[in-house]
């Protein structure tokens, strides 16, 4: 079994922990086929634009941060738009 680094949180760095993954293909069971590499780093989102590579590491390491469930939204009250971007010079 084969495990690649896939990325690390900046406090996850400090307590040198990394993320690795492992891609299982199985082509007997469609329901036991997780992203591949490439397929992992897209479904974390596009960062071509961002060229400082700090800030690329910090926005991909969002990704990967602990969260606690607070509250639940209902399915029917949540919105989804589209990105705002905004040019600066």
């Amino acid at each position: 079994r084969q495990y690649k680094y896939l990325h690390h949180t900046k406090s996850q760095l400090r307590g040198r922990q990394f993320w690795f993954y492992h891609h299982h293909h199985d082509d007997t069971d469609p329901r036991k086929i997780n992203l591949s590499f490439p397929e992992a780093y897209k479904w974390m989102g596009n960062f071509d634009k961002e060229k400082n590579p700090a800030k690329y590491a910090a926005r991909m390491a969002l990704c990967f941060t602990s969260t606690t469930a607070t509250v639940q939204v209902p399915e029917d009250k949540v919105l989804i738009g589209a990105d705002i971007e905004i040019n600066v010079n």
